[in-house]
């Protein structure tokens, strides 16, 4: 059986006088493989102290748009898979893009509300909490890619 992910890179870059450190996973669309997927991200995420203090943010982004692409975007589909490029600048900024393999949606269309009031909002949830914790979220690709940024606002401390 094959694994619900795949690493397909990770590097630093020595070359830089920050440290950088980027990720590319590949996972399947199945709500199984989201948990395990988000705490390998959060894992790399943390470790790179790239936005100390602001993690549980993050996650919270990062599940919404995975949850999103498995459901939303290639509903489910076994034989879609949602690709993952996570790059981490120490002390500086976190930047995620999350694509799926669906037919995308006009995210101008989409109402983000403050608080949701029926079962309809409730499908836009999702958006509004990315948009909510991250400073930068934007759609490409017809909206099957997602881009969302996170800066660091706390610029020393203990990296242990």
């Amino acid at each position: 059986m094959d694994p619900p992910f795949l690493f397909k890179s990770v590097m630093a870059d020595p070359q830089l006088s920050v440290s950088v450190l980027s990720v590319e996973l590949t996972m399947d669309s199945a709500p199984s493989a989201l948990s395990l997927v988000l705490d390998q991200l959060m894992f790399v995420i943390r470790k790179s102290h790239c936005v100390n203090g602001e993690e549980r943010d993050v996650e919270i982004a990062i599940r919404e748009a995975l949850d999103n692409a498995i459901h939303h975007g290639n509903r489910r589909d076994p034989s879609k898979r949602i690709h993952i490029r996570c790059r981490c600048e120490t002390r500086r900024e976190v930047l995620l893009v999350i694509r799926d393999e669906g037919q995308g949606f006009d995210p101008s269309e989409v109402v983000y509300p403050a608080i949701s009031v029926n079962g309809k909002d409730l499908s836009q949830r999702g958006l509004n909490l990315m948009r909510q914790y991250m400073d930068e979220v934007h759609f490409e690709r017809a909206g099957t890619e997602v881009h969302m940024w996170k800066r660091c606002k706390i610029a020393h401390g203990n990296f242990s």
